[in-house]
């Protein structure tokens, strides 16, 4: 992981703890993360169901637009980070 994205990580998790500390918000993925990792589903139409479920808890978290600022950054390879699949991040990454 390249420094930049070391340091929005670090960001991202300070600011998770902080809402969790202040207001005892946890974000979907912490609470559920096989749901943001699809790719762990063999089944196409299950893998397809995970991932509309991760990507519409995902639109529910207060920190949707910081986790996928990290994971551009982080050239993540695999997950649903911000909303997004890895392909939807690397179609993005292109324009």
């Amino acid at each position: 992981m390249n420094r930049e994205a070391q340091q929005k990580y670090l960001s991202l998790n300070h600011q998770i703890l902080e809402a969790n500390e202040a207001t005892g918000f946890v974000p979907p993925c912490r609470k559920r993360p096989d749901l943001f990792f699809p790719e762990d589903y063999y089944d196409p139409g299950e893998k397809h169901a995970v991932e509309a479920w991760a990507k519409k808890l995902c639109g529910s978290c207060q920190f949707e637009n910081e986790c996928l600022d990290y994971a551009l950054t982080a050239r993540e390879q695999s997950g649903i980070w911000g909303g997004l699949t890895t392909r939807e991040r690397a179609n993005l990454l292109r324009r």
